[in-house]
């Protein structure tokens, strides 16, 4: 489960709550180790617990100490359930601040 605001998302992964947020270091340490946010999607959807386990920590803030814990956790929780949360945070570093998802709601006709 997971919910997002403007930059800062709440993920709930195997009982553990954590609060991923965009940030100059998160981005950077995604960069480093995936060449790219895209690279980074991309990488993603191959649902490799290692992948989803860094990207985690990095928007956690966390050290890749925790990265160990984080692939158990997740292969707990469902690596089909976490893939969405990494997929829905590294679109809020793409867009932290709402204005492409507000834009969308405008133009869709909805109330």
């Amino acid at each position: 489960m997971s919910r997002a605001s403007y930059g800062v998302m709440d993920a709930s992964i195997n009982g553990k709550d954590y609060t991923l947020k965009v940030s100059m270091s998160a981005v950077d340490k995604i960069i480093k180790r995936f060449g790219g946010i895209v690279d980074a999607l991309e990488a993603s959807g191959k649902m490799n617990p290692e992948t989803l386990a860094t990207i985690i920590a990095s928007g956690a803030g966390l050290g890749q100490s925790s990265i160990p814990e984080l692939k158990d956790d997740i292969l707990q929780h469902g690596i089909l359930k976490v893939t969405p949360i990494v997929v829905e945070y590294l679109g809020l570093v793409l867009d932290p601040s709402g204005k492409e998802k507000d834009e969308d709601d405008e133009g869709s006709g909805e109330d």
